[in-house]
């Protein structure tokens, strides 16, 4: 089993977190599957926890319940995808980006992770469950992280 990748991210994620070590986060590493994960949890009631999970063949980023991304490697050294994973990671921990959720009663049935362009929110992935109670009662809740500063953009709503 090739575990470059997952090393690459271990790696790389712990040389880009010593240099913040005020950020808190959980590392998970089982080095018998390979297999690691780094959670970033939210902060307050209206950030969410992100996710980033590690595994021989990709990586995945978990925002909330439903939002997920899946990042493959392509040609060239593991460390390119490890690279542009931690660099959306980091605008998911500011408030350059947000999840959006659409609920039926209290549980998620359609998500959105979207970033702000200094003028209107738009969305990077959205997510949506084929089943869900039709007859819950229905809402939004926006969630933003403040972990890090913004680097997309100067003014976020």
């Amino acid at each position: 089993m090739n575990n470059g990748l997952v090393q690459e991210f271990i790696d790389y994620g712990k040389e880009l977190l010593s240099k913040h070590p005020d950020l808190p986060h959980e590392w998970k590493i089982n080095r018998d599957k390979p297999r690691a994960e780094l959670k970033f949890p939210r902060q307050s009631v209206s950030g969410f926890d992100v996710v980033i999970e590690a595994k021989s063949s990709e990586i995945t980023v978990r925002t909330g319940e439903l939002g997920h991304e899946h990042f493959e490697p392509e040609e060239g050294p593991p460390v390119y995808l490890v690279e542009s994973v931690f660099g959306y990671v980091r605008d998911l921990l500011s408030p350059d980006m947000r999840l959006r959720e659409k609920l039926a009663g209290n549980k998620p049935r359609w998500a959105a992770v979207e970033s702000f362009d200094e003028t209107n929110w738009n969305p990077e992935s959205v997510f949506g469950l084929v089943l869900w109670n039709f007859f819950a009662k229905k809402s939004e809740k926006i969630y933003t992280n403040q972990q890090l500063p913004g680097r997309l953009s100067q003014k976020n709503n």
